[in-house]
């Protein structure tokens, strides 16, 4: 999927170097003293909501008054975002139909997953407005964050694991996204340039276990067999589940990283989080605003994601 997403008309406009992913973080000396661990010294994945909420009270249990269990960026507009595509594909729900002319966003499986975000403030597992990242070096025993939060945490020297968000709707799937290369065309632009740099590019590509120490996955699936890169923690837990079930935003022109899509939904995601919105009002506030955007016209060729779509089937 990640290199079909950068062919177009069936040339290669992109070459992709990685995906990078939304992780679960877990501090390995509080869940151990909470009795989560497995024999391999890593944390089960939850295969529900009633059971990912087991397995913060246990971890709370081990905790001093004041420390946040959960690092969830509940007021951060693009990790709300990013979550939300996490679980909402967790569900198999979907946004648009296939000529992208129709919404099919799922207001019920959007309630569900706002209502599964806000009891953890609720329930006193959140701390609003923690620097998320920072509780969790200070003992908070999990937080959700991007992977490459890796070398920060390991300049800390702090024993932990990463895992895909848990799969507590039963289906995995981790928000993704992908650094790729993409060379512009230029008219007067060719020759040795244009080659040297697809050399580079192809190089890097082939060549992605120092990347990899960033805490990216990295696109070139040879990559996976490098004993270099096999030995990398917390890396050998995450890399594999999360490059098989990556949840990605829409194929369409407003989405992107932390573009128009995410700045549209992501404070809705929020207010729900904190409590200012219920989360089914909240979620029927994100199907408007899907609408509404589907509607619109792209700046940058004037016409909707179904003109669009429809000219390049044409």
């Amino acid at each position: 999927m990640l290199w079909q997403r950068g062919i177009v008309d069936g040339e290669l406009y992109a070459l992709p170097l990685d995906i990078h992913v939304q992780l679960s973080f877990y501090r390995k000396d509080v869940c151990e003293k909470a009795g989560l661990l497995d024999a391999d010294g890593r944390l089960p994945s939850a295969t529900s909501p009633d059971e990912w909420f087991e397995i913060l009270k246990a971890a709370k249990g081990q905790l001093k008054k004041g420390v946040q269990t959960l690092g969830l960026h509940a007021n951060d507009a693009n990790f709300c975002w990013w979550f939300f595509v996490a679980f909402y594909q967790q569900l198999q729900g979907t946004y648009f139909n296939d000529d992208q002319t129709e919404l099919t966003f799922d207001v019920d499986k959007a309630t569900q997953v706002l209502e599964f975000f806000r009891k953890h403030v609720t329930d006193g597992y959140v701390t609003l407005g923690a620097t998320d990242g920072e509780a969790f070096l200070a003992g908070s025993p999990f937080t959700w964050e991007g992977n490459w939060s890796v070398p920060y945490f390991n300049a800390e020297k702090v024993e932990y694991g990463a895992q895909p968000l848990p799969p507590v709707f039963g289906r995995p799937a981790t928000h993704a996204e992908s650094h790729s290369f993409v060379l512009p065309h230029q008219a007067d632009r060719g020759g040795a340039a244009n080659e040297g740099a697809h050399r580079l590019a192809a190089y890097l590509v082939t060549h992605a276990t120092t990347w990899a120490n960033g805490g990216h996955i990295p696109a070139y699936l040879p990559t996976f067999k490098d004993p270099a890169y096999l030995k990398l923690a917390p890396q050998n837990e995450y890399s594999k589940p999360a490059m098989d079930h990556p949840a990605t935003e829409p194929h369409i022109w407003f989405a992107g990283s932390t573009g128009i899509l995410a700045t549209r939904i992501g404070p809705i995601i929020a207010a729900a989080n904190l409590g200012s919105v219920s989360p089914q009002a909240a979620a029927g506030r994100m199907r408007s605003a899907l609408a509404q955007l589907l509607a619109a016209h792209n700046p940058m060729s004037g016409l909707t994601a179904a003109e669009e779509l429809k000219g390049a089937g044409a």
